[in-house]
């Protein structure tokens, strides 16, 4: 489950006729659905597999619903699910203090199925949507530090890199090496064969940069032919 073809729900359960009445319904809608009857088995689950959405119970043996929604916030901010909170504690308190702590949708136990897969839905739907934005930003956020043209780093991302090597390298007292390079006789590439050529031979020369770094090195693009 690790690279589901199917949105992969995680149910945290500790009732096992409760846990196969969960299942029934999720995979009635094509759901792949993965098992815990314990919160701290949620977490570790968590961190080993893809998860699209948490139906969580609030009562739990051990660590409650309450406590997982608390460590997925302070100890696992990078897991970004949807947790479906599912609880016969139904009073106006305890269904805000599951908000509060993190949970994006609550159910009432005992559950309606129809009710239950409405509200399954939705969640990963939103978490579709969210999962899209994030990848649009990482995209976003690369483009901004890479050259169009060569695919190096830019201007920008090399002195974001220059600033972290001169840090590292006064912390332990050890030196770095920079190199400036600039093509000669550039100009004359794109007067004679034009600026199609040129950037072809930049294109090139970024190329044959790349298939030399080491793993700690950065190439990038100064501006113009440096």
């Amino acid at each position: 489950l690790c690279d589901p073809v199917h949105p992969v729900i995680l149910v945290v359960e500790d009732h096992a006729d409760m846990r196969a009445l969960l299942r029934l319904q999720l995979e009635l809608d094509g759901y792949e659905v993965i098992e815990s009857e314990t919160g701290e088995r949620a977490l570790e689950l968590l961190l080993a597999c893809h998860v699209d959405l948490i139906v969580l119970d609030a009562q739990l043996p051990g660590m409650s619903g309450y406590d997982v929604l608390a460590a997925l916030a302070s100890d696992l901010p990078s897991v970004h699910v949807p947790v479906l909170f599912l609880s016969g504690r139904t009073s106006t308190d305890d269904i805000v203090e599951a908000f509060r702590l993190g949970a994006h949708d609550h159910v009432a136990k005992p559950f309606r199925g129809k009710e239950l897969r409405a509200r399954v839905a939705a969640a990963i739907q939103l978490k579709r949507r969210h999962d899209d934005l994030r990848r649009e930003n990482v995209l976003l956020d690369s483009a901004s530090r890479t050259d169009a043209l060569t695919g190096l780093a830019n201007r920008r991302k090399l002195e974001e890199d220059l600033h972290v090597l001169t840090s590292h390298a006064r912390r332990h007292e050890q030196p770095f090496a920079v190199a400036l390079v600039d093509v000669d006789h550039f100009k004359s590439v794109n007067d004679t064969h034009g600026h199609g050529a040129g950037d072809h031979v930049l294109r090139e020369i970024a190329a044959r940069l790349q298939e030399t770094l080491r793993i700690e090195d950065v190439a990038g693009r100064w501006g113009g032919e440096e």
